[in-house]
């Protein structure tokens, strides 16, 4: 199949489930608008042996989606199976959305992706931006769950083997890269607040574990992956959990960029924490923590312990517990210096108490390497 106007091979499970299907054994160059082969929604779907190439605007080489398009939509259930396939110069520049689309891509669109979603014996070349693509294009954070990737040969991929920017959790193994753009990994998910995505290395693994280190642009092909701006803010847009929230004021308006937008933790359950996750690990000198800069916002002393880890599971403490005073005269801003022995990649901010309100409280959560 060539130059087909939209995508060369679609399944759209529309009225009623796409079952045990297959799409196995095809040829498809250069379709024109979309991707090569589409699969929305549906049980039980295969996607085997099939050689895909040249994608144009729009479109990756395999797109595995629940942009449902009409109701009454049937998302994916059972098991997908991706096996066998091999991508040339596949995935481009969405023009839209001026948005890289990989050569294969995990779209929980309009829903959450619950099936199992297995990813085999997989050959990318010359990928002009990532291979693998986890994303919830809707813009609305829908997780992308399930999924292994398992036997990939990944060559010349222009920007990342891994382009993760929902929330959700993934493994890979057997994954071998050589000649990559960029950086082995882009773990950005959006919007920031919607919960991390966790790549679970399954072992096998080779030529992709550096992490893309700025949230706030998009890799270049072929750039390679800059040293990061030893002024800038390690903790803008990165993954952050908590112990609890209150109600929509949840741990990603911690790291949105946004002093006005605030994390507050479960009510009258001292002590409560917030985890960012700086993506590797660094040695940070300085933080900075905000609260809203209104008058509304009365002074308050929060009593805050400051923890680091390097695996996420376990930490220490880098500073003791001491009470903070944040005073809207000063613009709700303190700052906390660490020590010169500092590195960490996990922060934890444990509050045990606020004598402003019953709850633990930041609007903003900035990791420095400057003092």
């Amino acid at each position: 199949m060539r130059n087909q106007g939209d995508d060369s091979l679609a399944m759209w499970s529309l009225y009623s489930p796409d079952t045990n299907s297959s799409f196995s054994n095809n040829t498809i160059s250069q379709p024109n608008l979309a991707n090569g082969i589409a699969i929305y929604g549906g049980t039980d779907i295969s996607v085997k042996n099939n050689l895909i190439s040249d994608t144009d605007a729009l479109g990756s080489g395999i797109a595995i989606s629940n942009q449902k398009f009409l109701d009454p939509f049937n998302p994916l259930a059972g098991t997908i199976t991706v096996d066998g396939n091999t991508l040339v110069r596949t995935g481009a520049m969405n023009p839209n959305w001026n948005h890289p689309m990989g050569a294969l891509r995990v779209d929980s669109y309009d829903s959450a992706i619950n099936a199992t979603v297995s990813i085999t014996n997989t050959t990318i070349t010359d990928s002009p931006y990532s291979a693998f693509e986890f994303v919830s294009g809707g813009g609305q954070g829908y997780p992308v769950r399930n999924v292994t990737v398992d036997g990939a040969i990944v060559r010349n991929t222009g920007t990342v083997v891994v382009q993760a920017e929902a929330q959700g959790a993934a493994t890979l193994r057997n994954v071998t890269a050589t000649s990559v753009g960029a950086a082995g990994i882009y773990n950005c998910p959006y919007p920031s607040n919607s919960g991390p995505f966790a790549l679970t290395d399954g072992g096998g693994n080779s030529g992709w574990s550096s992490t893309w280190s700025d949230c706030s642009t998009w890799p270049t092909p072929g750039q390679g992956n800059p040293d990061p701006d030893p002024g800038r803010n390690l903790a803008k847009g990165r993954p952050a959990t908590a112990t609890g929230s209150q109600d929509v004021y949840t741990p990603g308006k911690a790291v949105d960029g946004d002093a006005n937008s605030y994390w507050e933790s479960a009510n009258n359950a001292f002590p409560q924490s917030l985890t960012v996750d700086l993506g590797s690990s660094y040695a940070v000198r300085r933080l900075v923590l905000k609260l809203p800069p209104l008058s509304a916002w009365n002074a308050r002393t929060q009593t805050i312990t400051v923890l680091g880890s390097t695996d996420g599971s376990s930490y220490s403490t880098v500073v003791g517990a001491t009470g903070y005073r944040f005073d809207p005269a000063t613009g709700n801003t303190v700052t906390v210096a660490l020590p010169g022995s500092t590195s960490l990649r996990y922060l934890r901010l444990t509050v045990s108490a606020n004598d402003g309100w019953p709850a633990g409280q930041f609007s903003e959560v900035e990791a420095y390497l400057t003092s």
